[in-house]
């Protein structure tokens, strides 16, 4: 893809609000326990480079040099933390989205941001436990009251076991975006540029899903699409708009074997079908929207 096409990802407002909400959610994820360590500084820098394309263009020639400014000595301090946070919410018009939408926006990568160095702590957790009280009108929106529960129950006894880092990881993890054109997913996912990077979806399209989910099952997928107008198949053929892939993906994937209805989607977008592959974290935001 040459860098003019590339380019075009942010030159509508629903991206770039999308891009801004991104990078308030990794802020807020990686400072929620009052410090930051290089690894969540790195993670932050993924940000930028990931955004490199679009920084001759107003207001990413401006922005950038501030967030790549403020963390070049490794330190984020509480002012630097304001200024950015200011920044962005200046920038963000909220015309496209609504403040649901945009704060699960946030909410996703500020998980990613808390998962961004591999472990998760009483401190974080305590953080995001008051993030989420004072975002209370998130509640029945993907993923607010999976993480509520979790988190609940781990917050219980004071102390976070083996198991249960593991799979606060495992929960955080799925919102991990390496920021680099990789999608944000399970790694095994990851790691092939399966998933299509901020797709513009139509509800209303011709669906079919793949690999396990985190939130529906077979049938309760086909309902929710059906009642908002769309079709769901088991198929890949050339009136497939939309190839789903589940957060849970299949225990083959990690191996680099995909199965039948990836392979089959690949080769028709090779043979010029437009069919987009997109994980369900970003159909779970639209679904919340709709």
């Amino acid at each position: 893809m040459s860098p003019q096409q590339d380019n075009s990802r942010y030159e509508n407002k629903a991206d770039f609000e999308k891009s801004l909400n991104s990078l308030l959610g990794i802020i807020e994820g990686i400072t929620i326990d009052g410090s930051i360590n290089d690894d969540e500084v790195q993670f932050l820098e993924n940000w930028i480079k990931d955004h490199r394309i679009n920084e001759q263009k107003p207001p990413y020639d401006k922005l950038i040099p501030l967030v790549a400014e403020v963390i070049s000595d490794g330190v984020l301090t509480p002012h630097e933390l304001s200024l950015i946070k200011f920044t962005c919410n200046s920038l963000a018009a909220h015309e496209y989205f609504s403040n649901i939408t945009a704060d699960i926006q946030r909410l996703h990568t500020l998980l990613a941001g808390i998962a961004a160095d591999g472990v998760v702590t009483g401190k974080e957790l305590e953080g995001l436990s008051a993030w989420l009280a004072e975002h209370s009108h998130l509640e029945n929106s993907y993923p607010y009251d999976e993480v509520c529960n979790k988190i609940g129950r781990v917050l219980k006894d004071n102390h976070i076991d083996q198991q249960e880092q593991k799979e606060l990881l495992s929960l955080f993890g799925e919102f991990v975006s390496m920021l680099d054109d990789k999608t944000i997913t399970n790694p095994t996912v990851n790691d092939n540029n399966l998933c299509e990077k901020n797709p513009h979806i139509d509800v209303t399209g011709v669906f079919c899903f793949t690999g396990a989910s985190t939130r529906y099952s077979r049938a309760e997928f086909k309902k929710v699409i059906t009642a908002l107008g769309g079709t769901v198949t088991d198929a890949i053929t050339t009136k497939l708009k939309y190839l789903v892939i589940g957060s849970k993906g299949q225990p083959q994937w990690k191996f680099g074997s995909y199965g039948s209805k990836i392979d089959e989607a690949i080769k028709l977008k090779k043979n010029g079908h437009p069919i987009t592959i997109i994980h369900e974290i970003d159909l779970h935001a639209v679904i919340d929207a709709s």
